[in-house]
């Protein structure tokens, strides 16, 4: 039995002994693109049941908590709560034995080459690795530490432990609708299910007449034999991907771009244009200088050839309109005509569109520069754990394509004021 096989038949085992019941077709396999995955021996069809599983094989916090710990538990978020569940759980050895040994998802990667490159232009992702950083440091050193030594529970929990727990739940548990509330659930075999933006298995949880009910993976469509299973993490950007799972889409169809608009006119008008911006749409750069700040990502549409989504033109906002034509506004009369037809396309300002053209050629330089010494694009499906030069690589060509649309957007709404 190979080094890879061995820890498969010990979740297989450990799965049958929690009453976890997989069809007959599918199987465990391994590839080095996209590590463990479940994958069909022959086609199945349309709501076949795939996976089948009873509460209590799962890791949950809709569970009895140990009365111990309840008093911990309760005092911090969902994430990091299950994550201390997972540190002190025994008796998950054999299902735990194929998980990485090190954290996913940003915690591993901002220590590899390429990292540096990836945040430089993508300050989402910087900003949401710091905030996540620091939301876990503070909770295990504050609450957690404290709380464990007291009751002489710690064990051989220290931080780095911990972190890698916080990042297993990221990176693998499901948000899963149980009695009417959302719960996080860590949940064997269900979680090898890979990603897909449009995936052919959906989980739900299933309530059953005197019982807990059960968690269900079912087919949303036929699938061919020798086909990968998936599932979809939800509707997230790039930056929410590689911060949790550590990896990019090439077709990104939630890919969200934040650029940064200049203001037009002098300091003063700068100021008041500030004041007036809707909240949290201010920052200022490393010059010194007030921008607006505003974020958009793709309108999506089916395409009917290939039933999947169709990238091509970018999602503007309400707030972004109103943004944009305060940004564009040249004096306070402008700005207060701007605010009086918020969400009205139609009184979009010229300045307000080259505002927005500035602000996405700005971050394309970035992305370029950037990109003169990262890796190639991800290939295959564009969703595979990577080196992080080419997560940056992937993430880059996916914002490139949402930043060219808005440019190609803007040029044609100029062109059209332009003729009037």
């Amino acid at each position: 039995m190979s080094a890879i096989e061995a820890p498969i038949e010990a979740l297989l085992a450990y799965a049958e002994a929690k009453r976890v019941v997989v069809h007959e077709a599918v199987s465990v396999k391994h590839s080095p693109e996209e590590g463990f995955g479940l994958f069909t021996d022959k086609p199945l069809e349309k709501g076949e049941l795939v996976i089948r599983l009873p509460l209590s094989s799962t890791l949950s916090l809709a569970k009895d908590l140990p009365p111990s710990l309840a008093p911990l538990l309760s005092s911090l978020e969902p994430r990091l709560a299950l994550a201390v569940l997972l540190c002190l759980t025994r008796g998950i050895e054999d299902w735990i034995a194929n998980w990485p040994v090190q954290p996913q998802g940003s915690w591993g990667l901002c220590h590899t080459p390429g990292w540096e490159n990836l945040v430089s232009w993508n300050r989402e992702l910087a900003h949401r690795h710091a905030e996540s950083t620091a939301s876990v440091h503070e909770a295990f050193h504050t609450t957690i530490r404290p709380f464990l030594t007291a009751t002489d529970d710690l064990g051989d929990i220290n931080y780095q432990r911990y972190l890698w727990a916080v990042s297993m739940v990221d990176s693998r548990a499901a948000r899963v609708h149980l009695y009417g509330e959302e719960r996080l659930v860590l949940m064997p075999l269900v979680d090898l299910l890979n990603h897909r933006s449009e995936p052919s298995c959906s989980l739900a949880f299933e309530p059953m007449l005197g019982d807990s009910g059960e968690l269900v993976v079912r087919l949303k469509h036929t699938v061919d034999a020798d086909e990968q299973l998936t599932i979809s993490y939800g509707d997230k950007a790039n930056d929410e991907l590689i911060a949790q799972y550590g990896f990019a889409l090439l077709h990104a169809p939630h890919e969200c771009a934040v650029v940064l608009l200049p203001l037009v006119g002098d300091s003063s008008l700068v100021m008041q244009k500030a004041s007036l911006l809707p909240p949290g749409t201010t920052f200022v750069n490393d010059a010194g200088e007030i921008r607006a700040c505003v974020s958009f990502g793709w309108c999506l549409t089916s395409s009917a050839e290939t039933d999947s989504l169709a990238l091509n033109a970018p999602q503007l906002t309400p707030e972004v309109w109103l943004v944009l034509r305060i940004a564009g506004a040249t004096d306070m009369m402008e700005v207060f005509e701007a605010l009086s037809c918020a969400g009205d396309k139609d009184c979009s300002t010229r300045s307000g569109w080259q505002s927005l053209l500035q602000a996405c050629e700005e971050q394309l330089a970035s992305i370029s520069k950037a990109s003169e010494t990262n890796g190639s694009p991800g290939t295959s499906s564009g969703e595979t754990p990577m080196h992080a030069s080419t997560i940056s690589a992937t993430a880059a060509h996916a914002r490139t394509e949402l930043l060219n649309a808005t440019i190609r957007a803007a040029n044609t709404a100029l062109h059209a004021e332009h003729c009037r």
